[in-house]
């Protein structure tokens, strides 16, 4: 560790972004107190990366959309618990929809992710919706059983599918109850 870093001035910002807020970086140099570290870690880099559209996933798009479209009521299941992290980087886009799949919050549970409910407890809620929104992957009773498999049955089964939208990464589909 060095003495920057010890005294708590070290930086980590990607490089070209200014630990001063709003201060571009060769400006903000000619703020730095004397023995005070500045790291890059691939900033450029980085964004190079995303102009290219190399995020994998891209929670923006989905949301709005989802925003857009979903009625006060509506059930949104996250094929994949991994998704659910779309709602906590987006609430406003699901201020209509309850993810009544949802066992332990994400807050509660100390993840990103949250737990689900058992499909027997879900299973019930689905049919208490007219409109359910899927976020993530397409429902398929072909998927290994569990969970996902048990939704995607009970949608195909309970419900037609209405809406499809493909975003970047992520796939969004709304059914309406038979």
């Amino acid at each position: 560790m060095g003495p920057a870093e010890q005294r708590g001035n070290a930086s980590t910002r990607p490089c070209g972004e200014s630990p001063n807020s709003g201060i571009p970086a060769p400006r903000a140099a000619r703020h730095l107190g004397k023995g005070d570290l500045i790291t890059c870690h691939g900033g450029a880099r980085n964004a190079a990366r995303r102009a290219r559209g190399g995020r994998r996933y891209d929670y923006g798009g989905p949301s709005r959309y989802i925003a857009e479209h979903a009625r006060p009521g509506d059930g949104i299941l996250f094929f994949g618990r991994f998704y659910r992290k779309a709602e906590l980087g987006y609430p406003g886009g699901f201020r209509n929809t309850s993810d009544f799949a949802m066992a332990v919050s994400p807050l509660r549970a100390g993840d990103f992710q949250g737990r689900d409910k058992p499909f027997a407890f879900t299973y019930p809620l689905m049919l208490g919706h007219r409109r359910i929104w899927v976020f993530g992957t397409r429902p398929s009773t072909r998927k290994a059983r569990g969970l996902i498999s048990d939704e995607s049955m009970a949608l195909e089964r309970r419900f037609t599918l209405i809406a499809r939208h493909r975003f970047h990464g992520i796939l969004v589909t709304l059914w309406l109850r038979r």
